[in-house]
This record gives structure tokens, C-alpha cells and sequence, in this order.
């Protein structure tokens, strides 16, 4: 699913020079939920690291297991969450 919504993105990635890595292990992660609304999540997270990220600025995802968890992390070089609007965001 992640491949696929990166793909979709990638002309916005190659015209503003965007540095993109996707880390996975290759194998497939399975997540309990609805489909439609993790698609929803994963596209949001990724399009707003597209989108606050510089022009040749760097946005990695990765996938990965960890226990009995599956751990998803979009990192960007954006301004990041101002203080204020702090308060309702949990860190990784």
C-alpha cells in the first residue's frame, strides 16, 4: 500500500527534487483494520511530508516489525509541528 501511494506522488517528488527512501524489509506487514481508512492515514502522513518538505529536502518512510507491532515512520526536513499546536500530538 505505501509503494503504491508513493508512486502515485512520485512527479511531485522528481519536479521539486525531493529525496525519497523507502525502508522495508520486503516483507509483507499486516495491519488489523479497514483498509480504506489506514490507506486514508498513510496518505495524509505522506502527503504532508511531501508537502512542507524544501525542494531537494529528504522524506523516508519506513516499515518495519517490532514485536507483535508493525511501526510506520515518515520523517521530513519541514518546519515541523509549531509549540502551539503541540499539545494533541504524540511522539514516535
Amino acid at each position: 500500500m505505501i509503494h503504491a501511494l508513493v508512486a502515485q506522488r512520485i512527479e511531485r517528488v522528481v519536479e521539486r527534487h525531493i529525496r525519497l527512501r523507502v525502508d522495508d524489509d520486503g516483507q509483507p506487514l499486516v495491519v488489523l483494520g479497514e483498509g480504506a481508512r489506514l490507506e486514508r492515514v498513510f496518505e495524509n502522513l505522506i502527503e504532508n511530508a511531501l508537502s512542507f518538505s524544501p525542494d531537494g529536502g529528504l522524506v523516508a518512510i519506513a516499515a518495519a516489525r517490532s514485536d507483535e507491532d508493525v511501526v510506520i515512520r515518515v520523517e521530513d526536513e519541514g518546519p515541523g509541528v509549531p509549540e502551539e499546536a503541540q499539545r494533541g500530538v504524540r511522539p514516535a
